[in-house]
């Protein structure tokens, strides 16, 4: 039997330049606020999609290693029932060497697997940014209601005879333009949060996508290397056989 080492071929993984959403950034007093907030579901469930995709690619990967670990764990346990005494140390010896270069590959795809697994778990988690959650809760606009509002800011009005006649009522359309500019302001602050936000998902995903494909070209590496050096252990292996046999 011979050792072998198996190479996983897959497509080379490709993220999509996507962005969780958040809730809609208006309340429906205010009005829809713009195609951004229609898109952000989509663009969420599509990044969602591609940490997926790479924990599949991953676990089909770290499956294929195993299997061929397993394997030669096989091949080692027949070489050794059918081996002399003397070439015992000899198989040990290289089946050593590849065992410790595929554990380390293992563990290797175990550790993106993980890291994977805790990007899905905060992306399925953090539907709305902290930022905009923090932002909406200081807003003046909602923490007290408009009409409790006028009633603090009207000054006490005289009764009877001491009360003028037909005078404006200066506090409610200065109320309501305040209240208007206010939650202007909150919409403009919300879509500045939610454009670096997305500016910051959007670096991590290509510094993902690049460590991804680092991480492809390595395993490719290792790979040959591996195949590489197990056939120099077997070549050595069989010429020792023979060597012993003469």
């Amino acid at each position: 039997m011979v050792l072998k080492a198996e190479h996983t071929r897959s497509p080379s993984a490709t993220l999509p330049s996507n962005v969780p959403s958040c809730r809609s950034l208006s309340s429906s007093e205010d009005g829809p606020s713009g195609p951004s907030s229609l898109s952000d579901g989509g663009l969420a469930h599509n990044l969602q999609d591609s940490v997926r995709h790479r924990i599949l690619y991953l676990s089909e990967q770290l499956r294929v290693e195993k299997a061929s670990r397993d394997g030669n764990t096989v091949s080692y346990l027949k070489l050794v029932s059918k081996a002399d005494r003397h070439q015992v140390p000899h198989i040990r010896q290289a089946f050593e060497k590849v065992n410790q270069r595929a554990s380390a590959t293992i563990a290797q795809i175990e550790h993106r697997l993980r890291q994977c697994h805790q990007q899905l778990q905060e992306l399925e988690e953090g539907c709305r940014p902290k930022g905009l959650l923090l932002m909406a809760e200081s807003d003046p606009a909602n923490c007290e209601p408009p009409s409790e509002k006028a009633l603090l800011s009207e000054p006490p009005m005289p009764s009877g005879e001491d009360r003028p006649v037909n005078l404006p009522d200066a506090s409610t359309p200065f109320t309501e333009e305040s209240r208007f500019q206010s939650s202007q302001q909150g919409m403009r602050l919300e879509t500045e949060d939610v454009a670096r936000q997305q500016n910051l998902i959007l670096q991590k995903v290509k510094e993902e996508l690049e460590e991804a494909k680092r991480f492809h070209i390595s395993l490719q590496a290792s790979y040959h290397s591996l195949t590489e050096r197990s056939l120099t252990d077997l070549q050595l292996l069989l010429e020792s056989l023979q060597e012993e046999k003469c």
